[in-house]
Parts: C-alpha cells; structure tokens; sequence
C-alpha cells in the first residue's frame, strides 16, 4: 500500500490489493507487458514462486513467438501459392518439398504428385553431369539463374529459365 505503484493503480484501493508479484513479458526482443499475480493479503513470496512466475511469462512470450512465426509461414505459403512464377522447395538431396499453383499447372502434376518427385523428373537436363560446376558454385553464390530444358508431364519438352536460391 505504501509503494509509488499503489499510488498510479486504482486497483490497488479498490480491491485492497496488499502484494503484487510481477514479471515482464517479451515478445520479439521487446518487453510488451507483464504477467502480474495479486494478493489481498500480504504474502511474502518465495524464489519458488517467483520463479513460476518467470517461467509463465516466459511461456506466454515463447507462445507469442510460435503464433507470430505460425502466421509469418501461413502468409508466406499463401503468397507462394498465389505468385505467377512457378515456384518449388527442393531439399539438398534434389527432392521437391512444395510446388506452388503455377508450377503445377505449367507441368501438369498435383501438389501431392510433386511431393513424390526429384528435380530430375522435371528438369532432367538440370541432373546432368555439365550442371555439375553451377550446383557447386552455388554453394558459395546464393542465387544464380540458368537456361535448361524442362519436362511436362505428359512428356513435353520445353526451355525454361531457372533462378535457384539457396538458404
């Protein structure tokens, strides 16, 4: 009752609000609240009990995070989906992990059909041993752009011009 903070809070004299016990909550690097447990009563909280605090209002930022990061991909993924250019996700073992819309109507095959190809199904040429030189200049450039030919799936051939981004 005694302390600046019972002054600025009209809670405190309402609900006669003896103890406060408080933690920040952060959420990308940047407090943006606290976690606060009140007692009308006074009660002297042990480290214990400080230390659940922490650990909730740590939750609850780490929770903040995962929704935030949830979202992020969510806009992402719709972004990919709805871009012109099509787009797949390719593991380092040449496996595609995502095709967008436009790649699947340019080659013909399903999302789910994609997940079960290579690179070498859709771009054969792009498997042969003269790419050699640009996949392992790829390593150490993030980013390089390609002529090749690639493969419907019905069997088309057709050139195409490819931009590889590695993270």
């Amino acid at each position: 009752q005694d302390t600046g903070y019972a002054a600025t809070d009209p809670n405190v004299s309402q609900y006669n609000l003896k103890t406060y016990v408080g933690c920040s909550v952060k959420f990308g690097g940047v407090y943006v609240g606290s976690l606060c447990v009140v007692y009308q009563h006074n009660f002297n909280p042990t480290e214990d009990d400080k230390n659940v605090v922490g650990i909730i209002a740590s939750a609850i930022g780490v929770e903040e995070e995962r929704r935030s990061a949830e979202e992020t991909s969510r806009l992402s993924h719709f972004a990919m989906d709805r871009a012109s250019d099509p787009v797949f996700w390719v593991d380092n073992e040449s496996r595609i992990l995502y095709a967008n819309e436009a790649a699947c109507v340019l080659f013909g095959y399903s999302a789910e059909e994609a997940k079960n190809m290579t690179v070498g199904d859709v771009a054969p040429d792009f498997m042969q041993p003269r790419w050699s030189d640009s996949w392992n200049r790829a390593k150490n450039n993030p980013s390089f752009t390609v002529e090749t030919v690639s493969r419907k799936k019905n069997g088309i051939l057709f050139p195409v011009e490819v931009t590889v981004n590695y993270i």
